[in-house]
């Protein structure tokens, strides 16, 4: 079972995560909220997960530009390691927004794991 994952994981429809984007960046040019952009998901929502959603967004975008930048100057990424460094972010909203999903990347299945049993871990 596959489960919900990124942007899905706060409620946006994997389909409309695009259209999100672009409406965001149509309201910082034109100062309006636009249907259907993260600002408009925020404005309806009142739960945990509202106030990771931006913060997901700009991890996302963050490491987008640092992958392109670094392979711009020569590093090369396999795509193993960027799926692992996507999973991180994922991995900490389904923390951080205690949704019922399982981690991704292997010491936090079991930090998972140890959690669910009453084992907590800095």
């Amino acid at each position: 079972m596959e489960g919900v994952y990124g942007a899905e994981l706060l409620g946006i429809p994997k389909n409309k995560m695009f259209e999100a984007l672009k409406g965001e960046r149509h309201e910082i040019d034109h100062y309006g909220v636009c249907k259907g952009s993260l600002s408009d998901y925020l404005s309806v929502r009142t739960d945990k997960k509202a106030n990771y959603v931006n913060w997901y967004f700009v991890f996302v975008l963050e490491l987008a530009v640092r992958i392109a930048l670094l392979e711009k100057i020569g590093c090369k990424y396999s795509a193993e390691q960027k799926i692992y460094a996507l999973n991180e972010i994922n991995d900490w909203i389904i923390l951080g927004c205690d949704i019922e999903e399982e981690w991704k990347n292997p010491k936090n299945v079991m930090k998972q794991m140890l959690q669910r049993n009453g084992i907590f871990m800095r």
